[in-house]
């Protein structure tokens, strides 16, 4: 199963989403027989050896030297299969690595370049990213995977800066963020939702914080602080949801924050924020 949590430090907190309520709050965190032999009774008849040509003749004992019904048995074609499955199960025995995801800050929109529209005001004008991936070489198979911000990890919690809004991302899909009218916006995906920019890009912006979580209605819990203010974030994602996202036919994982902005300096701004993973890796 995957796992992920968030928690953060020791500043105020705009709002808290939980399995118990699936809103916002302001206070609180929202958990082979013989051969028959010849009839030898009858003796009359010794001298006649024309009964014996016939165990003279070897020809009906020459199907038993013929070799050519036990040539199959000799033939090992048919093994020559399960030398493919000598190595076994690559996730019989896999390994264990440890992945410390480090998404750096963001420093302010570019407006009108890379995608982005013009500086607007209260619109989601422009966004920034940041992203940290880990790739599988070609004879490797993931069969594990699980994050310190998942529930059944403990959750995390580490201090978050952004302005004015921010969303994380996890191969495409947007799993929290500070604006729940972007769930509105994006397609629903197995549990989460599928990321894309042209959806959210010129859409009007709330500024107040509306934080939302995948599952927030089941396990998962998030309490953000408020934007431009450097606090703790506490995050715990249902298990569940990366089940759908991450699995044996992934080979590259990648993790991203993506700020957002309208018109004003300092806008689509964030601070580093770190992770964990633990990967189980098979070889085939």
């Amino acid at each position: 199963m995957l796992i992920w949590i968030l928690k953060l430090g020791c500043a105020p907190v705009a709002a808290v989403v939980t399995d118990k309520v699936g809103g916002i709050e302001d206070d609180g965190l929202v958990d082979t027989g013989e051969m028959e032999p010849s009839d030898t009774s009858d003796t009359s008849d010794t001298s006649d050896t024309s009964d014996t040509s016939d165990t003279s003749d070897t020809s009906d004992t020459s199907d038993t030297s013929d070799t050519s019904d036990t040539s199959d048995t000799s033939d090992t074609s048919d093994t020559s299969d399960t030398s493919d499955t000598d190595n076994g199960d690559p996730c019989d025995s896999p390994r264990q690595e440890t992945w410390n995801i480090t998404l750096g800050e963001t420093t302010g929109c570019n407006w009108g370049q890379d995608g982005n529209s013009d500086d607007q005001q209260g619109q989601f004008s422009a966004r920034s990213e940041v992203s940290d991936t880990y790739t599988l070489a070609s004879d490797e198979v993931l069969c594990d995977a699980s994050f310190n911000f998942e529930v059944d990890s403990g959750g995390v919690a580490q201090d978050f800066y952004y302005d004015d809004h921010f969303i994380f991302v996890m191969n495409g899909h947007a799993l929290w963020g500070s604006y729940e009218e972007h769930r509105n916006m994006l397609s629903q995906a197995n549990g989460a939702y599928e990321y894309d920019w042209n959806n959210i890009r010129d859409e009007v912006m709330g500024f107040e914080v509306q934080p939302w979580i995948a599952g927030q209605n089941q396990d998962s819990y998030l309490s953000i602080p408020f934007a431009e203010s450097f606090a703790e974030m506490t995050v715990g994602l249902q298990n569940s949801i990366l089940d759908g996202i991450i699995d044996s036919s992934t080979s590259e994982i990648e993790a991203r924050v993506i700020t957002f902005g309208d018109n004003d300096n300092g806008d689509c701004e964030s601070s580093e924020v770190n992770f964990e993973a633990t990967l189980s890796i098979g070889t085939r």
